[in-house]
């Protein structure tokens, strides 16, 4: 692995996100079964480099824009929360405070996913130029009102519009 690093011309293993390390060492490798191992390798020693450079926990875990739920004390999954979604940055941090929150009230992963994607959906609907809401201050009952409609005319299940709906209202 310290070849691998070197040859890189990186100067840390975290200079580069896992995604790209696999793809340098594929170019580089093939996919034999001991290679597999040493790539099994690499990504245990990136995860771990990672979690001791950055933390865990709530504190550290909160200002990203990706939680990875095995920081937060939440054990085997490796799913990931992701907030990098929702456009508008104002609308960001009270998704991270609301899901934060429902995660610590005892709801499911499942359910903070779920949750996530009314909000991805709910910040496509505001980044609409019709719609044009750039700040908190905009999202009154009158945009609320316009998305449930938009809602109502979603070609997705009646099921899951109703838990949208629910989860943004």
């Amino acid at each position: 692995m310290i070849r691998l690093v070197a040859a890189s011309g990186t100067a840390s293993l975290l200079e580069w996100p896992m995604e790209r390390w696999s793809e340098y060492y594929a170019a580089g490798r093939g996919s034999s079964h001991s290679q597999n191992g040493q790539l099994a390798f690499l990504r245990y020693a990136y995860t771990h480099l990672e979690d001791l450079a950055h933390g865990s926990g709530w504190e550290s875990e909160f200002p990203r824009d990706v939680w990875e739920l095995r920081r937060l004390g939440i054990d085997g999954t490796r799913a990931r929360l992701r907030f990098d979604r929702i456009a508008q940055p104002w609308l960001r941090e009270p998704a991270k405070r609301f899901v934060r929150w429902r995660l610590s009230i005892g709801r499911s992963v499942n359910q903070a996913v779920v949750d996530i994607l009314a909000l991805n959906r709910f910040s496509g609907f505001l980044a609409d130029p019709r719609v044009a809401a750039d700040e908190l201050a905009c999202v009154d009952r009158t945009v609320l009102e316009r998305y449930l409609a938009d809602l109502a005319l979603d070609p997705r299940s009646t099921h899951s519009r109703r838990a949208v709906s629910l989860v943004v209202v």
